[in-house]
């Protein structure tokens, strides 16, 4: 039986966080130095964590961390998704002897995000976020308070279709090319465009509708 992995400590979080992307690209993801040790030959790594060795998975992990945690917040929201980041590195780690060879890991890891948030999640739009209530900055272990631009945003993602929220995110925020979300989402590279295209469009709607106190 497998150890259970040991979590990362936040500050190696904050560390390991890499630049978020704000458009798509067309065909595969393109390896991205993350990390502050530059460049990492991934496949070392996932060699080196399916045999067992946790270090390795911990740092494979943490070079898709901040991508995994912006993409299931935009899912599930700032709590919920702290949970549900979790899980996906928690479950990638118990699954990782399966792993097929020709996977990539980050694909491979953000689809596992998807699968675990369409087991916990009810059916519907993801709920729109609530406003910071008196102890939001209080509580233990979960992201801090988010200002009103962000609430914003993340209102417009609860807004869309799910099949575009889910092409935005992985396009948009973990920067994955449409080859890559195409596959994770089981859509062809044409619909995740035009799902990528209609989520920026209501996006800025949406947020243009904020600033001006007008409806969406």
């Amino acid at each position: 039986m497998r150890e259970p992995v040991p979590e990362m400590s936040r500050q190696k979080c904050k560390q390991q966080r890499g630049p978020l992307l704000i458009a798509g690209r067309r065909g595969r993801s393109r390896p991205r130095p993350i990390g502050p040790e530059g460049a990492v030959d991934e496949s070392i790594l996932v060699a080196a964590a399916r045999s067992g060795d946790s270090e390795a998975y911990l740092r494979l992990a943490g070079l898709w961390q901040a991508r995994v945690r912006a993409v299931a917040g935009g899912l599930a929201g700032p709590w919920r998704g702290e949970e549900l980041a979790r899980a996906t590195i928690a479950e990638a780690w118990r699954r990782l002897p399966a792993m097929p060879p020709s996977a990539r890991f980050g694909p491979w890891l953000l689809a596992i995000l998807l699968a675990t948030q369409h087991e916990a999640a009810p059916a519907g739009p993801a709920p729109a976020p609530p406003g910071p209530g008196p102890d939001h900055g209080a509580r233990q272990g979960g992201p801090p308070p988010e200002d009103a631009g962000l609430l914003g945003l993340r209102a417009g993602l609860a807004d869309l279709e799910a099949h575009e929220r889910e092409a935005f995110l992985l396009a948009g925020v973990a920067g994955l090319g449409y080859e890559d979300v195409a596959a994770v989402v089981g859509r062809s590279q044409s619909a995740v465009a035009d799902d990528v295209y209609r989520a920026r469009v209501r996006l800025a709607r949406a947020l243009l509708a904020d600033s001006t106190g007008g409806s969406r």
